[in-house]
């Protein structure tokens, strides 16, 4: 129903994979692993050797990296350095009403400038109202989740239909 969808998947950085474990991946889902998404969270620092075992997997599945919950634990320049995810998902923490925070406007902005400049697809977490929505996709933002757009589901769900116009509605504007 979703097509040539993407599916995120969260890393534990410091839990490694085996090549028998890979291998499993790779019979049980050989035809769909190019849309993985394999994405490094921020809970604890990351370990380079388990890391980059997961990167040069993903690449060999024809799948893709993204940096998770950015600016709001170890994740940093460095990691964006060693890393070079294709997508940053911008922390919920600074996304959260950002509608009514100019400090968060700032820096967020700086943010996706400085993502666009270098070619990596932005994310923001957290988005929770129209207002926040809105703002975010006329700064630039790509990408958005949060419960606003819909729940966590183990079956894809579609934008509520009112959240669709909106989306169009400010993506309109933001283009003219």
């Amino acid at each position: 129903a979703f097509g040539q969808v993407r599916v995120f998947i969260n890393s534990i950085p410091n839990v490694s994979l085996n090549e028998e474990e890979v291998a499993g991946m790779e019979a049980a889902y050989g035809p769909y692993l190019n849309r993985v998404v394999l994405e490094v969270i921020e809970s604890e620092q990351t370990d380079e050797a388990s890391t980059h075992f997961k990167q040069e997997v993903i690449g060999r599945w024809g799948g893709e990296v993204a940096l998770d919950d950015f600016g709001a634990g170890y994740n940093n320049d460095v990691i964006l350095l060693s890393l070079r995810p294709a997508y940053v998902k911008i922390d919920m923490a600074l996304i959260t009403n950002i509608a009514v925070d100019t400090v968060k406007q700032n820096i967020v902005r700086n943010l996706v400038g400085y993502f666009a400049d270098t070619e990596i697809k932005t994310i923001a977490e957290g988005v929770e109202n129209n207002e926040d929505m809105t703002l975010l996709i006329n700064m630039g933002i790509d990408y958005l989740q949060g419960y606003y757009l819909g729940r966590p589901s183990f079956e894809p769900q579609a934008i509520p239909p009112q959240v669709a116009e909106e989306i169009r509605a400010a993506a309109q504007k933001q283009r003219a």
